[in-house]
């Protein structure tokens, strides 16, 4: 089952985000006091079991001057004894249609595995000058 996390959820969410992110020099407490909000995290849940998550942050963008709002992918995970299963692709999937019912005009995707980044763009708009806008 996918959902949005609700507060209760905050133990184990950590606890898999320490798993797949241990944390050197304190940036796990950063964000989880200053940029997780269970609203953007999306989990998938088996038997009452956290098995994997990503976070759907809310970003806005300048196009030519005109403000876009994205979804930031950030922290995508699953526990380690569940991999090679598809669920992040899962996850993916739905954060994608989600988007789409927003319609969301871009998508910005992080993804990190084995402390290799890369990254994933996918515009529904023409490539112009697109930056990041102030706030």
């Amino acid at each position: 089952m996918i959902r949005f996390a609700e507060q209760r959820d905050l133990p184990a969410i950590y606890s898999l985000w320490e798993t797949c992110f241990p944390d050197e020099g304190g940036f796990n407490g950063y964000f989880f006091s200053h940029l997780y909000e269970p609203q953007h995290t999306l989990l998938l849940m088996q038997e009452n079991t956290l098995r994997a998550m990503l976070q759907m942050l809310p970003y806005t963008l300048s196009v030519n001057g005109e403000l876009r709002e994205i979804t930031y992918i950030y922290g995508v995970c699953t526990h380690p004894s569940h991999r090679r299963r598809g669920y992040a692709a899962e996850l993916l999937e739905c954060s994608f249609a989600l988007d789409k019912e927003k319609n969301r005009a871009a998508r910005y995707s992080f993804l990190q595995k084995n402390g290799c980044s890369s990254f994933i763009v996918r515009l529904a708009m023409p490539r112009h000058s697109i930056s990041r806008a102030a706030h």
